[in-house]
């Protein structure tokens, strides 16, 4: 597979991100790290599809060719780090 980051987790942190999965919770998701849910607004406290977050990429200023991050803006306007 082409693109799949894997980050490991520590045996707590797993845990906690096996209780928001189970429970359905996206903003404890996020709460726990953004990157874990990057379809979820945290101001709108609702999740989107891909389709419908307007995203953008960034580049390291010092570095163009450096991609630096993907952010992006929900359905109703909110920005925030998609991707770091």
């Amino acid at each position: 597979m082409t693109g799949l980051l894997v980050q490991p987790l520590s045996a707590g942190l797993a845990d906690r991100v096996r209780a928001a999965l189970a429970t359905g919770d996206p903003g404890t998701l996020y709460a726990l790290d953004h990157e874990f849910a990057p379809f979820y607004c945290p101001v709108c406290a609702l999740s989107y599809c891909a389709d419908h977050w307007d995203r953008c990429d960034v580049f390291d200023p010092d570095d163009p060719g450096w991609h630096d991050s993907i952010r992006g803006r929900c359905p109703r306007g909110h920005e925030r780090m998609l991707e770091d």
